[in-house]
């Protein structure tokens, strides 16, 4: 799954991404599964090496990038990293989520 959570209100943004974790982490093993990318500094590869990795023990991994908004490697047609995921052809884990702050990502039908 795919959560992009957006907007100016932070405490809203915060309080959601504190519900989505609580959904998650059913078994404890959350705060393990868990990886942290900061927009600025993102490449896809990485991302998506992070999201086609199976949950350690767990049925869940959650990756948040941060600030996606500030991601410095979009092409020229304002293709991010989910464009490019969707061009190499990446599969996603199904125990997968992502979390993306601040920035909002077309769907894989407004793509086509």
């Amino acid at each position: 799954m795919i959560y992009v959570f957006c907007g100016s209100d932070t405490f809203t943004l915060h309080e959601a991404l504190v519900e989505l974790k609580a959904g998650l982490n059913s078994d404890g093993m959350l705060a393990t599964n868990t990886t942290t990318f900061e927009g600025n500094q993102l490449r896809p590869d990485e991302l998506l090496a992070v999201c086609n990795t199976t949950p350690f023990m767990s049925a869940h991994r959650l990756v948040l990038v941060e600030d996606l908004d500030r991601y410095r490697g979009a092409a020229a047609d304002g293709a991010g990293p989910v464009d490019g995921a969707h061009h190499t052809g990446a599969q996603f884990v199904d125990q997968g989520c992502m979390f993306w702050p601040g920035q909002a990502v077309r769907s894989h039908a407004e793509r086509r």
